[in-house]
């Protein structure tokens, strides 16, 4: 039932994320001929200016006109990235922002975990400290100038990733999707 899925989604969705914004879409479509065809998917987002997770929900099902073999599919995602200042270099660049990704995919009989870290290294840092913008933002900080070009430029860049882990456990895949990525993998 819809009406009860976007219910449920909408309190699982921003449980644990503190002033969570939270927001549900509900999209069904139903064909008529000499066979009914449905197809309905719901997704969910919140996310938080003053929290580190944000969290993703959606579920999908099909029930082909063509087919006797129904489809359902869900996906949860949560991520748990820190908040860094977007209006002081110094903090930005200080702050630790490793940043974590869990998510688990069901379809059918197959179920699909991956789990990511994202960091980033001393090198990034010492690059970033040494580029030729983050002096000009130094001067124009000491101005009481935080949200010029420079400073938005290397501020940017203080917050970016350039280390990413990432374990994908999964059971039960198809033939066909663990073909397409073996081809994706071998491109």
């Amino acid at each position: 039932d819809s009406q009860s899925r976007q219910q449920q989604f909408l309190q699982k969705v921003g449980q644990g994320i503190q002033d969570s914004n939270s927001m549900v879409v509900d999209v069904s479509a139903e064909f008529q001929g000499q066979k009914k065809a449905q197809f309905v998917a719901t997704v969910a987002v919140a996310y938080s200016p003053v929290s580190t997770k944000s969290r993703f929900l959606m579920f999908a099902e099909k029930n082909p006109a063509n087919s006797n073999k129904q489809g359902k599919m869900y996906v949860a995602a949560e991520t748990s990235m820190p908040i860094t200042s977007a209006m002081n270099f110094k903090q930005a660049l200080n702050a630790d922002s490793t940043s974590y990704l869990n998510a688990e995919l069901a379809f059918d009989d197959a179920k699909v975990q991956i789990k990511s870290k994202m960091m980033q290294s001393q090198a990034r840092r010492q690059y970033v400290e040494r580029h030729p913008l983050t002096q000009k933002c130094m001067q124009q900080m000491q101005q009481g100038n935080t949200v010029q070009y420079a400073c938005r430029s290397v501020i940017m860049r203080a917050n970016a990733m350039d280390h990413y882990k990432t374990s994908v456990h999964f059971e039960k895949i198809p033939d066909f999707w663990k073909n397409a990525t073996y081809k994706a993998y071998a491109a």
